[in-house]
């Protein structure tokens, strides 16, 4: 009996093991998690209205276990990923503005980017505040939280030409470790954390999109300046870091890509490329490949670059239908094929997405998910994907959308697996009630 128990709890993990080759979670918006794969196969799974503009629209969602997070005025909201219903719901000192960033979820905690340079924390399960923390200078809270190690990092933005803090945050007690202020502020300016040191850009501190800036490297823990390399344009966009080639990547309204490497916190063999529009969009890197979009001709019209990850060289460009100012979803699923999703900052606010491959030189966007009637809006956010392979995002219209794969031959095969993973389960539990450990 011992070793039928065994060889069941084996079978279990393999299950489990098995069913994480579709069900991975997203690491820099790459997943490979079985996204939808076309507009035959994408179903709106529910929506839910939370505001009714994009003055009071609901902030971008984030994943925290089996429910989303999300900021709307200054209520922060638990909803069922099923069905999109409301779980839980807690007051907030502030609100998050216009809802640009999303809630930070690590281990039992939400942490929230308020106005007025606030970030509060909260319990996951009671939704009970855990803490307050208002920054000296004050400001929008429009830079994304980063954990890491017990710290939390963001910055505040109060104007073009006027002084914001970058801070590091006791992620316990909520209380200030350091800052560091720099004119012009930080926008959108999410940071990555590579060994001890913490890495950030921001706005180049004057009225225009395109001047001299920096990005900057601090020691974590203490911030001492190390290292910062000079720069064209505000810095608005999550750096990302790419372990494989120890290398950060990010955009500027300057309108470039730039590539570091990081030795001890120092920058070193730049690299950069003129993308020929201005660009907030956090670069996704995969298989050697780099996607991000950028601004051609205002909100209406955007590409989605997709670059050389060895010489920073341009191989081809996609016309999207509005500028893609998020960050692009990029799903390794589907063996040599990615796939890559954004939505856009234009009318109807809808998802867009394109498959590229090694040698690939060209490729046209199609549309996945398009909203009608009173659900379209401009579309500003990120999306974000589960393990499941749901797609979850929102648009200025007030609407939370959970876009989910219905492709039969995938239902099939996760209903397979998630049955006999019950089943295994039911099983291991009576073998434990009929032969109890001692």
């Amino acid at each position: 009996m011992k070793n039928l128990k065994k060889l069941l709890c084996l079978i279990l993990s393999l299950i489990t093991v098995f069913s994480g080759l579709i069900s991975v979670s997203a690491k820099n918006n790459i997943t490979e998690a079985l996204t939808p794969s076309s507009s035959e196969d994408a179903s709106l799974k529910w929506a839910l209205k939370l505001g009714t503009s994009y003055r009071n629209a609901p902030g971008i969602p984030e994943i925290a276990e089996d429910s989303l997070i999300i900021m709307s005025a200054d209520t922060l909201y638990k909803l069922s990923k099923t069905d999109g219903s409301i779980t839980g719901s807690c007051q907030m000192s502030d609100s998050p503005g216009l809802g640009y960033v999303a809630p930070y979820y690590h281990d039992g905690v939400i942490y929230c980017p308020l106005d007025n340079g606030t970030v509060e924390a909260f319990d996951f399960e009671t939704l009970e505040k855990l803490w307050t923390f208002h920054d000296s200078i004050g400001g929008q809270s429009l830079t994304p939280i980063l954990y890491d190690d017990g710290y939390i990092y963001t910055g505040f933005w109060n104007g073009e030409e006027e002084d914001g803090n970058y801070v590091c945050i006791d992620s316990e007690t909520g209380s200030l470790v350091w800052e560091y202020t720099h004119k012009g502020g930080f926008y959108w300016a999410g940071c990555a954390v590579v060994g001890d040191y913490v890495i950030f850009g921001g706005d180049d501190g004057t009225v225009y999109a395109d001047k001299p800036s920096k990005i900057f490297s601090l020691n974590k823990k203490t911030g001492e300046m190390v290292s910062s390399a000079d720069i064209t344009g505000d810095q608005r966009c999550t750096v990302t870091f790419d372990e494989n080639e120890n290398r950060i990547y990010f955009v500027t309204k300057g309108g470039f890509l730039y590539s570091f490497k990081v030795e001890n916190g120092k920058f070193t063999d730049r690299q950069e490329v003129y993308l020929g529009g201005e660009s907030t969009s956090a670069p996704a890197v995969c298989n050697g490949r780099i996607y991000v979009g950028v601004q051609k001709s205002g909100f209406s019209q955007g590409v989605i670059s997709v670059i050389d990850g060895v010489d920073l060289k341009i191989i081809y460009s996609v016309s999207i239908k509005g500028y893609p100012q998020n960050s692009v979803l990029v799903s390794k699923a589907y063996g040599d094929k990615v796939y890559i999703y954004t939505s856009y900052n234009s009318y109807p606010g809808g998802i867009m997405y394109f498959t590229d491959s090694e040698n690939q030189t060209s490729a046209a966007a199609q549309e996945l998910f398009t909203p009608e009637g009173d659900m379209s809006g401009y579309g500003i956010s990120s999306l974000v994907s589960d393990t499941n392979g749901d797609i979850y995002y929102k648009n200025d219209s007030g609407y939370i959308f959970a876009i989910e794969n219905v492709n039969e031959n995938y239902l099939s095969f996760k209903n397979l697996l998630s049955e006999l993973y019950g089943l295994i389960e039911k099983i291991v539990s009576f073998m434990e009630y009929i032969f109890p450990k001692n």
